[in-house]
Parts: C-alpha cells; sequence; structure tokens
C-alpha cells in the first residue's frame, strides 16, 4: 500500500480550489473533530470509534507512527 505525504494532499486540496489552511484543516483539526463528535455521539455506530492513546505513550520503535515534528516535541519534553 503506497501512502501520500500530509504536503502532498495539501497540494492536492489547493489544485481542488482550497487554500492552503482550508487543506490542512482538512487533514488535522477536521478529522480530530469528527472522532470527538463520533466518541460522544450515543447512536448504534459509536462502537465504530475510538479514542487514541496520547503520544507519549508509544514505545520508541513505534515513533515511527508520527510525524516528525510530533517525534520532536515528545522528545524535547
Amino acid at each position: 500500500m503506497e501512502l501520500r505525504g500530509p504536503y502532498d494532499i495539501v497540494n492536492l486540496g489547493t489544485i481542488m480550489g482550497m487554500n492552503q489552511a482550508m487543506a490542512k484543516d482538512c487533514i488535522s483539526t477536521n478529522c480530530r473533530a469528527v472522532v470527538m463528535h463520533a466518541s460522544r455521539n450515543t447512536s448504534k455506530y459509536t462502537s465504530c470509534s475510538r479514542i487514541f492513546e496520547p503520544i507519549s505513550s508509544l514505545k520508541p520503535n513505534e515513533l515511527w507512527k508520527v510525524g516528525d515534528d510530533k517525534k520532536k516535541l515528545m522528545l524535547e519534553n
């Protein structure tokens, strides 16, 4: 499976007519809002969503799962 980086997705959003701020929100803020909203929802689909563990709970060999900027923040603390 091939995955694209976040900046590639932002560029794709700008090609589709979004500004960069809106495209960044689509892959970060809006995604978190959907997960948080689904976790508070009391419908039968609530079991399909889950809250993720904080980055600090990851083992050192699992840090590849998060972006470089988040790794730097975690290692500084």
